[in-house]
């Protein structure tokens, strides 16, 4: 299933299963309602919340770099950079 526009969606969770190698972004976005993204055999993320936009959970945008790296622009400023196999979206 391609990636739903992830543009004003809320940011409500990020899990890390650190055994199993996986991450998961629990979203609630306005086109597809609550859902996750997916991002199994994880190899990076780095997560800043310095806010120099100020407080935010929303998403501002996402893109994928190059083949397994993704980065999630915060509408706080903050960017959430992912390495990881693939990126699915999965609905709850």
């Amino acid at each position: 299933m391609p990636l739903p526009d992830l543009h004003d969606a809320t940011l409500l969770l990020i899990e890390v299963d650190w055994e199993q190698g996986n991450c998961r972004l629990h979203l609630q976005t306005t086109s597809h309602g609550k859902g996750f993204l997916l991002f199994p055999a994880l190899r990076a993320i780095h997560i800043p919340h310095h806010q120099p936009w100020g407080p935010s959970v929303s998403i501002n945008s996402h893109v994928q770099l190059t083949t397994g790296e993704w980065e999630i622009e915060m509408q706080s400023g903050d960017i959430l950079q992912i390495q990881a196999d693939s990126c699915a979206w999965h609905s709850s």
